[in-house]
């Protein structure tokens, strides 16, 4: 709806995801066979055709998963241990892709809770082998938006200010640049 409110141009986007680790042949991307096995010397590693396996495995499991049977407050990497899954699974797949996904170092990405993981994975068809959903990006990327919004504001817009505190009160919203304060009936961060 803001897309369209806004008459904000989209288009398809090519969603995809690649590991190349240094020093090592491990290379791959998700396009197909040709793309796992782009390094043709993983076609001979033991420990890379099974981690292809474990992936097929894993995302055909969480797929059919019940986010509501598992354990409270489990992680992701609790999770990965539980249920026996390899270091070169974990530290070659599936932490690299949520640590992509989320632009997170990998022990975070071990921490995340796994029903977000889970949910998050399921909601974006990522657990799909096949299928996929088409995803989409803003055409001329965020710039596109802001200022389409920005322009409507009748209001002030600070942009690239360190905000040191927001102090909320019954009366008003403080806002703390350094020592200085402003202060407003709404504010709006992003």
């Amino acid at each position: 709806n803001f897309f369209e409110e806004n008459k904000i141009e989209i288009e398809k986007s090519d969603m995809s995801f690649s590991v190349n680790v240094k020093g090592t042949n491990i290379e791959y991307c998700g396009k197909g066979l040709n793309g796992i096995f782009s390094n043709r010397l993983n076609l001979f590693n033991f420990k890379f055709v099974k981690m292809f396996f474990e992936i097929i495995n894993f995302y055909k499991g969480c797929e059919n998963l019940d986010v509501n049977s598992l354990e409270d407050n489990i992680t992701l990497g609790q999770y990965l241990e539980k249920i026996k899954k390899t270091d070169y699974f974990i530290n070659y797949h599936i932490i690299p892709m949520v640590s992509a996904i989320w632009s997170m170092p990998p022990y975070e990405a071990s921490q995340m809770p796994l029903t977000f993981f889970i949910n998050f994975f399921k909601n974006h068809g990522l657990f799909k082998l096949k299928n996929r959903p088409q995803w989409f990006t803003v055409s001329n990327r965020s710039r596109a938006y802001v200022k389409k919004v920005t322009d409507k504001i009748s209001g002030e817009i600070f942009k690239n200010y360190k905000i040191d505190k927001v102090i909320r009160s019954d009366d008003n919203i403080r806002v703390m640049i350094g020592n200085e304060y402003v202060d407003y009936d709404q504010v709006i961060l992003a």
